[in-house]
């Protein structure tokens, strides 16, 4: 109130004082005061409630799981939502499965910047006999997921669940065991998940935006600023 009130007042002293000229030397100074830029933009898009909760039981349970290793999981968030905007398009059934599957582009090397991987399980996730394809809302490949696979709940894990690959996301991150919390920690467990400059460096500035959300807006996601 009384910023407005001050610039209410001074254009009719300079006019008082100094007449005519006086106001337009006000106005013209005060149309050269640099402006605020606007922040982020909402994305429009928000987390899921039961990946939001799978994400945070993987974060709970990694430390039992491997011992000392710590996965926020503002870190588990990142993951998602470069991997599969967090399922965005998708439908997490009441059980955790994700409809219809994720299943990423077959690896056949046609990709730019990517290599050729045949299938190694046959295309039993995939569907697809002779190509390995990355699968599920963390984009696992096969291969990885035999090795890693993790699950807290009855039967085998499956990659098309967000409480599975969530969890099993947290286990591959911890390969091996490290304080995520760490920048200088994440990074390189961000290289191994994804060998990829790019992919490493986006997926910080996810986690630096979910890390520093607050509790009540970490559901509505919006596009965190460039570095």
């Amino acid at each position: 109130m009384l910023v407005k009130t001050l610039c209410l007042v001074l254009p009719c002293v300079f006019v008082l004082v100094l007449g005519a000229p006086g106001l337009l030397f006000f106005l013209l100074a005060a149309s050269l005061s640099p402006v605020a830029e606007p922040g982020p933009v909402p994305a429009g898009t928000t987390t899921p409630p039961q990946l939001l909760a799978a994400d945070e039981t993987a974060s709970i349970a990694i430390g039992s799981i491997v011992t000392g290793c710590v996965v926020p999981v503002w870190v588990l968030l990142a993951v998602g939502k470069v991997e599969s905007d967090n399922t965005s398009g998708h439908t997490i059934l009441p059980d955790g499965d994700v409809s219809p599957p994720i299943i990423g582009p077959a690896l056949d090397g046609s990709l730019p910047g990517t290599r050729a991987i045949p299938a190694t399980d046959g295309g039993v996730l995939t569907g697809d006999p002779e190509w390995s394809h990355a699968v599920g809302p963390m984009q696992i490949l096969p291969s990885t997921w035999q090795r890693w696979a993790h699950t807290e709940g009855a039967g085998p894990p499956d990659p098309q669940n967000v409480d599975d690959a969530a969890l099993t996301a947290a286990v591959i991150l911890c390969q091996p065991p490290a304080d995520l919390s760490d920048p200088a920690q994440l990074a390189p467990a961000l290289a191994g998940y994804n060998h990829s400059g790019a992919y490493v460096s986006e997926v910080l500035a996810w986690a630096g935006y979910f890390e520093t959300s607050a509790a009540s807006s970490i559901t509505a996601d919006t596009q965190p600023a460039s570095s």
